[in-house]
């Protein structure tokens, strides 16, 4: 709707939308704002990736095992994993 009405929108700005989606725990939504991102030229960053993996989190999309923390979501057409290490 932004892009609609003329908003050029940024990384921050999808950034905090990756993180309403979800808060409200609708994980499939952020994943889609990160590829929004990635197919609209922008780089994402460290923190493009924590609000994804904090998303998949919320809506118990993970798995634990040796000192790391894989997050994934399957959908139609990807497969989307990241793995965080946690600890030492």
């Amino acid at each position: 709707m932004m892009e609609n009405e003329g908003i050029e929108p940024n990384l921050i700005m999808l950034n905090v939308l990756i993180n309403a989606f979800g808060t409200v725990g609708k994980h499939m939504e952020a994943l889609s704002i990160y590829h929004h991102i990635k197919e609209s030229g922008f780089t994402p960053d460290v923190v493009t990736y924590s609000t994804l993996m904090k998303a998949f989190t919320r809506a118990k999309k993970y798995e634990k095992g040796n000192g790391s923390l894989w997050v994934y979501c399957r959908s139609e057409s990807k497969t989307t994993i990241a793995k965080c290490f946690y600890g030492s």
